[in-house]
């Protein structure tokens, strides 16, 4: 999603939404490998996440790195946080997650779900096919 903001300003753009979010507290260790956050997270902050009105959840995780079993994915209203929508896949086994921002959160409404599945998955998949 590095499109969305320019290659140097996605990672600030991250930064600045986990910040926002209050959810950098619950992590125990991070990395960035260059589409967002990986590491390992307090698995209370599912409970948190499945409580907070900031956030939608389901089951569109497709594009996530593998952070392991029973994925939760969580993503802010757009523009919760900042530009965008701040995408936190959790594993409710392991407590390993992916954090992103993405420019659409899917689950917000028909609008979010086709311009993430448009503008961002789909031109995704082409390009991984050449």
């Amino acid at each position: 999603m590095a499109y969305l903001f320019g290659a140097t300003d996605f990672r600030s753009e991250v930064d600045f939404q986990l910040s926002c979010s209050g959810y950098g507290a619950y992590i125990d260790y991070l990395h960035w490998d260059g589409d967002g956050y990986s590491g390992h997270m307090n698995l209370a902050a599912l409970d948190e996440l499945s409580n907070d009105g900031n956030f939608a959840n389901g089951f569109l995780y497709g594009s996530t790195p593998d952070v392991g079993r029973e994925l939760r994915d969580f993503r802010s209203y757009t523009g919760s946080f900042g530009d965008g929508s701040l995408q936190i896949a959790i594993s409710a086994d392991s407590g390993n997650f992916h954090i992103d921002v993405d420019r659409f959160n899917p689950y917000q409404d028909v609008v979010n779900f086709f311009g993430h599945a448009f503008v961002e998955v789909l031109p995704s998949l082409v390009k991984s096919w050449f």
